[in-house]
């Protein structure tokens, strides 16, 4: 993508302003009570992330993390973000915004969110033989850890009751144990039981489960 550097400023700015007001006083209220990515090796995805250039979308995350991957970098995939998808990304990074924002007040700390796979260009999603209707195509998922809150199954244990206060579409627990991680989509699934799920090397379930 070769983005209208004063489009993006100007949009960019509208959705920090929005991350900083919207999410500084969330707190949980009540409880709230398919389709998946399997794969098995994304931590480290989007390490050693390429700033050059790079444009800050929302308070805590910008578009070179958004577009990150090895995998595209090693195969000579552009992974762009097309210009169409521009406005799902800036909608499923002010979901991670809020997400930040919850788990921060949870725990009474700051805790940073490191997204592993954002955006992926059919090809790279292709690539990493991501599921044929990956949300992460049309910029509305991120698959992310967030160490210096926990694991991923006690993210998702975490955020599972609040799914629809944060504004997740779909939250799923990876893979769970040390390299798992979250994957948080802006977009509900079909069917309502795949809202919350976890996703293991032999099966997929129902709700959040180590």
């Amino acid at each position: 993508m070769k983005p209208n550097h004063l489009v993006w400023a100007a949009l960019a700015a509208f959705f920090i302003f929005r991350s900083q007001n919207a999410t500084a006083s969330f707190q949980p209220a009540v409880d709230a009570t398919g389709t998946a990515e399997v794969l098995p090796n994304m931590v480290g995805e989007a390490d050693n992330i390429d700033t050059t250039g790079d444009i800050q979308l929302t308070s805590h995350f910008s578009l070179a993390e958004f577009t990150a991957s090895k995998t595209a970098a090693a195969k000579g995939i552009d992974n762009s973000l097309p210009d169409a998808l521009e406005a799902n990304a800036l909608d499923t990074l002010f979901m991670m915004e809020t997400i930040r924002q919850y788990l921060s007040n949870t725990s009474g700390k700051d805790i940073p969110i490191f997204i592993q796979s954002g955006y992926r260009s059919p090809a790279l999603n292709e690539a990493i033989k991501g599921a044929k209707n990956s949300d992460h195509m049309q910029a509305m998922a991120t698959d992310w850890i967030a160490p210096a809150f926990g694991t991923s199954l006690e993210i998702a244990q975490a955020l599972a009751p609040y799914v629809n206060q944060l504004g997740i579409g779909q939250l799923i627990n990876e893979f769970p144990g040390p390299k798992g991680w979250v994957h948080t989509s802006i977009k509900k699934p079909t069917v309502a039981a795949n809202q919350v799920i976890t996703i293991t090397a032999q099966r997929t379930v129902a709700g959040i489960t180590a």
